[in-house]
């Protein structure tokens, strides 16, 4: 556990600088650090969360197979958890077309277990319209929407979408 803690730091303190800014440099070396972490916490002791931030980082690190391989492990450690299987449709769906029903599927999965991690949400909406599947896109960042309506970046996320499929806004 407090690997995996040590590892969540470092994530979290990627996406922070003071300033609003994110040097691309800094971001990547926090995350390279977390993902390093988060893999000796899986090697300590295998776990969910551990993969679950392993993947994350991946993720974010643009490793996205591998992100895929860290999420079916910490799917392995526990079936039900929504979270896991939202981050395995987006790396699915970072993959390209051929995953396309893949990254469907788990979303799918991830809903039904009642998905409700508004930021999740917002990036599988945008990731879903950069497909230019925008009804998917509309759906989660309503959803998104729902869970967190303070969200201005969602808004506007969705506000785009809709301009994008040429329906009038109600956002």
């Amino acid at each position: 556990r407090l690997y995996v803690r040590l590892a969540d730091l470092y994530l979290e303190s990627a996406d922070e600088d003071g300033d609003g800014t994110v040097d691309a440099a800094e971001f990547a070396a926090a995350v390279t650090k977390a993902k390093d972490v988060y893999l000796q916490a899986v090697e300590a002791h295998q776990s969910g969360a551990g993969w679950l931030g392993a993947g994350v980082a991946m993720l974010r690190l643009g490793e996205h197979v591998d992100a895929e391989d860290a999420f079916q492990e910490a799917n392995i450690c526990n079936k039900s958890h929504p979270v896991v299987w939202g981050y395995l449709a987006l790396a699915n769906l970072k993959q390209g077309e051929l995953k396309f029903g893949q990254a469907c599927a788990c979303l799918e999965q991830a809903l039904n277990l009642e998905l409700a991690d508004p930021p999740l949400l917002c990036e599988l909406g945008l990731e879903f319209g950069r497909v230019g599947r925008l009804d998917k896109a509309i759906m989660l960042l309503r959803r998104s929407l729902s869970i967190a309506p303070a969200s201005a970046s969602t808004r506007v996320a969705l506000a785009r979408t809709y301009v994008k499929a040429n329906m009038p806004t109600d956002s």
